[in-house]
């Protein structure tokens, strides 16, 4: 497991059931992981790993 994916697993989930990283475009998950990680005061480089996450299984 990848940080970028511990961090998706640990983050992610506090809020909702995690969505399948091919449920979204590759640009979308960048959109969406800004949006919701400034929700969540995560630091830039932590949306970052999520975001390379959920586009390395796109």
């Amino acid at each position: 497991m990848t940080n970028g994916e511990r961090l998706f697993r640990s983050n992610c989930r506090s809020c909702h059931i995690l969505p399948n990283p091919k449920s979204q475009t590759d640009s979308d998950w960048v959109v969406l992981v800004n949006r919701y990680g400034s929700r969540l005061d995560l630091a830039t480089e932590i949306q970052a790993e999520i975001i390379a996450h959920l586009q390395s299984m796109n």
